[in-house]
């Protein structure tokens, strides 16, 4: 199953390094951020499993955070209770070490004490805990509504609830994990069929089936990106008037 890292880093070669390792030997998806509001606008739109942060960045004109990727930590965690937060940073001083784990984050490495193979390991040993807590989970909030897990049930606070099984219900969780984020066509394929290489034809048909399921409550609605993969949002006539036969052209912001 290939996971998704979002990997925030003004070092133009050491990053360029970093994903050609990672996602060629190693096989993750890295999301590259090259300023602290570039990190910002993957991490409220793409599905990401753990975020690597470099600590001195620059701030790309963003308005929220404009001092240091220690900014950037802490307001991930206040968005995402669970995700891991890695923090790497060249110079380490005692106060930015104690801040960032203050701030949230579940490491903080020196670039030049980490090699890409132990880097490699460690995230494999979060992402495997990760995993395993997130069995346990028996529910997703949607807002003011949730998916039951193990009824396989979308249940409204304001509506009956919807009974979303077999390879729908799978399709659904997923998109339910990473409410209003994108989710790559891949990493549906490979959770749901077990394989990048087939299935493509049956998802497409999955989730027509499924928009015409939500459309009926109109709370929600499943957005196609040709190059980020699908998301589920909350419905409304203008993002439903974009969605062009499932697929829009560009991106949603």
């Amino acid at each position: 199953m290939k996971r998704s890292i979002l990997w925030a880093d003004d070092d133009i070669i050491w990053s360029g390094m970093v994903k050609q390792v990672f996602e060629q030997e190693y096989g993750y998806l890295i999301h590259w951020a090259y300023t602290i509001k570039e990190a910002l606008e993957l991490f409220q739109k793409q599905a990401v499993d753990l975020c690597i942060l470099d600590v001195y960045m620059p701030s790309g004109g963003s308005n929220k955070l404009d001092r240091t990727g220690l900014d950037l930590g802490q307001w991930i965690r206040v968005k995402d209770e669970y995700i891991p937060i890695i923090h790497l940073s060249g110079s380490i001083t005692e106060e930015d070490v104690m801040e960032g784990y203050k701030g949230g984050c579940d490491y903080y490495l020196g670039k030049g004490m980490i090699d890409l193979e132990e880097l490699h390991i460690r995230i494999g040993r979060i992402l495997k805990h990760c995993d395993s807590q997130e069995a346990k989970k028996l529910e997703y909030p949607l807002g003011k509504d949730t998916y039951d897990i193990r009824k396989g049930q979308l249940i409204y606070q304001d509506h009956p609830p919807h009974t979303i099984t077999g390879k729908q219900g799978a399709i659904f969780q997923l998109l339910a994990r990473y409410f209003q984020k994108y989710v790559p066509v891949e990493r549906i394929l490979e959770e749901v069929w077990g394989s990048v290489e087939v299935g493509r034809r049956s998802l497409h048909v999955l989730i027509r089936k499924l928009r015409i399921k939500l459309r009926k409550r109109g709370v929600f609605m499943i957005r196609g990106d040709r190059k980020k993969g699908y998301a589920l949002l909350y419905d409304s006539p203008v993002k439903r008037a974009q969605d062009k036969g499932g697929i829009i052209i560009g991106s949603q912001r």
